[in-house]
């Protein structure tokens, strides 16, 4: 962007005058000439022409304004292709929590015997209080993950 503005600055600052003259006469044969010189020994009419003028501060700010819409459109398109994988990864880890809900309650209901290590490291059985209170946090779980 920065180069594109350069370049249109340096054009308006190197840009020839857009105001010309015209003169129009006609020889002695009868044919009709155009110039922006006046001849010298022939009577010429100075014509009236207005150029165009280009604003070239509204051109330059037209162009900075579709750079600025490029790269807005650039950032929004990244963000949402981020907000995307941000998304797919919420879904994954999201599913990785329901399939792991649903093992843990489908364990709890099958196994004959249900233990785990405490902190000092010896194995301690559930009893059937500690099982039902694990099997309720698990479907819980499910009821939390797998919608």
């Amino acid at each position: 962007m920065t180069r594109l503005a350069i370049a249109v600055v340096c054009g308006a600052i190197f840009a020839a005058p857009a105001t010309a003259q015209v003169y129009k006469w006609t020889d002695d044969e009868g044919r009709v000439h155009y110039s922006d010189t006046p001849p010298g020994d022939v009577e010429a009419t100075l014509l009236p022409i207005e150029s165009a003028d280009t604003d070239l501060e509204a051109t330059l700010r037209e162009q900075v304004a579709r750079e600025r819409e490029l790269e807005l459109r650039e950032q929004t398109d990244a963000d949402a292709a981020e907000d995307a994988e941000a998304e797919a990864a919420h879904r994954a880890a999201v599913e990785r929590a329901c399939v792991q809900a649903r093992e843990r309650v489908a364990m709890l209901e099958s196994a004959r015997r249900i233990s785990r290590v405490d902190a000092d490291g010896n194995r301690r059985s559930y009893n059937e209080e500690q099982r039902a209170a694990a099997l309720a946090e698990a479907r819980q779980q499910v009821t939390e993950w797998c919608r």
